[in-house]
């Protein structure tokens, strides 16, 4: 089974409310989260979006990254779990403007040229949605989820907004 990763861009404002409802009204913590990153059309530019699906293929990625040596934070799974609920097949976590920073200067300091030296599916077998040496374009996948995280935590980095993300 291939998971998607998810991820929600908070303003402070929103975050404070969010923290809010986890402690008032866990279930609409998870609604709230899921409104805000699902409020704008699929046309938009990554940029300006609030939300972002991964899809599977940030595992081939995440393979990718732990080869190039590690990243100062894990923009992938990582940052702080921000409650033990399930929201989907794991907690949330919360990736703070802090955190965004420090791992988007190491994330722009490793472009996917960088990182395509990594780039084996054979070894990747098993990895994310599985067989990468059967994908034709698994390569072309994993470039595209890079440049996409790039401009969407990109984004979010430079405004000073935080994430949250959770697997699903």
């Amino acid at each position: 089974m291939s998971l998607v990763l998810q991820y929600a861009r908070l303003t402070p404002s929103e975050l404070a409310r969010l923290r809010v409802l986890l402690v008032q009204d866990p279930d609409g913590a998870f609604d709230f989260t899921d409104e805000v990153s699902s409020d704008w059309p699929d046309e938009a530019p990554l940029a300006w979006r609030r939300g972002y699906g991964a899809g599977p293929h940030w595992a081939g990625l995440r393979f990718l990254l732990d080869r190039a040596g590690p990243p100062t934070v894990d923009l992938l799974t990582g940052g702080g779990q921000l409650t033990a609920d399930e929201w989907g097949a794991a907690p949330p976590r919360l990736l703070t403007p802090a955190d965004l920073a420090a791992g988007m200067r190491f994330w722009r300091a490793t472009p996917f040229p960088r990182l395509a030296g990594y780039f084996d599916p054979a070894a990747m077998n098993g990895v994310g949605p599985g067989r990468w040496a059967e994908l034709t374009d698994a390569y072309e996948l994993l470039a595209q989820c890079h440049a996409d995280l790039t401009e969407f935590l990109g984004a979010a980095a430079d405004r000073g907004d935080a994430v949250v993300s959770w697997l699903s």
